[in-house]
């Protein structure tokens, strides 16, 4: 994909956010590191990896918002995995849909990941408004954890060389932090990092060696920790940021972790708790919490005279040792990895080898037993978003909000929250009722109308006046005024109706109606190139 590309920002808030101090001096002295996230860990945790590496590119016939278009558009022609996002090509159950890197296609239509307009911040919001807020518990996920693949080589630091494909989830990093802010929610995105990237793409960014990798990582992490510290929208626990990892036990040692990790403290003058996805029990020495990473070798293995008791089987497999051996590190924590299942279109990214996880209710709630059975209270949800190798959460069009109910349940479950089924209709209702912005009306397909755009913002208390901003503008520029084109009104607790530039807009009744009727090793390196 396209490097170098120019930052046509305008000089906004949102703006002034991708120029936050780059070095913040270690205090003299700093106490070591304490291990004791066990101790603060609050009653329920969950967070959920969000991969934010989408675009929407030049050339697209609702026009460009970013350089390209990320992950929406992988080609495998071996594999069969042609794409073409800004064409549109039948999809099964749902008419025309845009031609994109999965098996399925969003309920929403495709997107920006990277907040640079007011579109993609509205589908944020809608994200932040599908989260627990102290209004709505919405689907019971606690924090999104916004994956980077660099800090290092993005617009944070135009003078270096840059990735358009990597700019895209740091830019929706600040972006979150951002909207977040806007909406006064505290403790809703927790900062999160894909540490396999430069041993997989490093080369081409001059990073040959193994010590040259280290050194860009622990750069990123010292700037992780400060962005996190900085915003009260940051996850923070017992007041430290908890930094979450995707690694790769093969690339780092966890002594090499270890040292990475504290020389990010002694950097950014923060202390910072970690949570890493690995199987192995030995980086507790050098992490806080581990979670398992979905495991397909450990898939095939497991047994069971159901899916779901299947799925039970897997989920303690994955579990064991980090289950067996915690009590040895005191103060860590082990965390649940829960996913819908996995269903990849790249084949193996161009390998031609089916990888699947069946995508059934059944595979989550196996998950569910072995977590509740084993007392396993805080989770890591895989994945939010990612549409190309097929563990998302995310409602498609075929399925609605299917999935991101029946996660919402299984975390009822683990927490003790009873079923709440007025609380669920209410979940699809604000995913349905959001229509497609990223539609196929220019190619004869349905042209969803203007639908509802959550805030995330609650009102304030019965005795606080008036309610809260409950149509915040999309952007939050010193203006705080809307864009041009996209009214708001005020709609109840936490929503709004917004209606959308004419380009986008249509007849959105029957593409409701048909929705509801029909509403009833680990990861390889999946990252893209940069």
């Amino acid at each position: 994909m396209e490097r170098g590309a120019k930052n046509t920002m305008k000089p906004t808030r949102f703006a002034a956010l991708l120029s936050l101090p780059l070095f913040m001096a270690a205090p003299a002295g700093a106490a070591p590191h304490g291990f004791d996230l066990a101790q603060h860990l609050p009653p329920h945790l969950s967070v959920i990896f969000t991969v934010a590496w989408f675009g929407v590119g030049p050339g697209d016939p609702q026009g460009a918002v970013d350089p390209g278009y990320g992950n929406w558009k992988v080609d495998f022609p071996a594999c069969g995995l042609v794409t073409a996002p800004a064409s549109c090509a039948d999809f099964p159950g749902a008419g025309l849909q845009r031609s994109i890197a999965s098996r399925r296609r969003p309920l929403a239509g495709i997107y920006s990941s990277s907040g640079r307009d007011d579109e993609s911040r509205a589908r944020i919001d809608l994200m932040l408004a599908t989260g627990r807020r102290p209004c709505d518990p919405g689907a019971r996920i606690d924090a999104w954890a916004i994956q980077l693949d660099s800090v290092k080589f993005t617009s944070r630091y135009p003078q270096n060389q840059q990735s358009v494909t990597w700019d895209l989830p740091y830019r929706a990093l600040v972006a979150f932090l951002a909207r977040a802010e806007t909406a006064g929610l505290d403790g809703v995105v927790a900062v999160a990092n894909d540490a396999t990237v430069y041993w997989h793409f490093g080369d081409g960014f001059g990073l040959t060696t193994q010590d040259a990798r280290k050194a860009a990582l622990m750069d990123d992490i010292s700037d992780m920790a400060r962005m996190a510290a900085a915003s009260p929208a940051a996850l923070k626990i017992g007041g430290r940021p908890l930094l979450v990892f995707y690694v790769d036990a093969a690339l780092m040692t966890a002594a090499e972790w270890q040292t990475v990790l504290e020389g990010a403290r002694a950097a950014s003058g923060v202390d910072f708790y970690t949570l890493a996805t690995t199987l192995l029990s030995s980086y507790f020495g050098a992490f806080d919490g581990l979670a398992p990473w979905l495991n397909l070798g450990l898939w095939q293995s497991a047994q069971g005279a159901t899916l779901r008791e299947r799925a039970a089987a897997w989920a303690r497999a994955e579990h064991a040792q980090l289950l067996a051996d915690v009590a040895s590190y005191p103060g860590r924590v082990v965390f649940g990895g829960l996913t819908p299942g996995f269903d990849d279109a790249t084949e193996d990214w161009g390998a031609c080898v089916m990888r699947q996880i069946p995508r059934d209710p059944e595979l989550l709630e196996g998950q569910i037993d072995a977590l509740a059975a084993a007392g396993v209270r805080p989770v890591v949800l895989e994945t939010w978003d990612d549409w190309t190798e097929g563990s998302e959460v995310e409602p498609d069009v075929t399925e609605g909000a299917a999935k991101l109910l029946a996660v919402r349940r299984g975390l009822g479950r683990l927490g003790g929250e009873p079923d709440d089924p007025t609380g669920e209709a209410a979940l699809s209702s604000r995913w349905l009722g959001f229509g497609q912005p990223r539609n196929c009306c220019f190619a004869g397909g349905a042209c969803p109308d203007a639908g509802l755009i959550p805030s995330p913002r609650c009102p304030p208390p019965p005795d606080g006046g008036a309610l809260a901003d409950a149509a915040a503008p999309a952007d939050a520029a010193p203006s705080d005024a809307p864009s041009p084109g996209m009214a708001t009104a005020e709609a109840g607790c936490g929503c709004a109706v917004a209606a959308r530039p004419p380009a986008q807009v249509g007849p959105l009744l029957l593409l409701l109606l048909s929705y509801r009727k029909r509403s009833t090793s680990s990861r390889s390196c999946r990252s893209r190139a940069p």
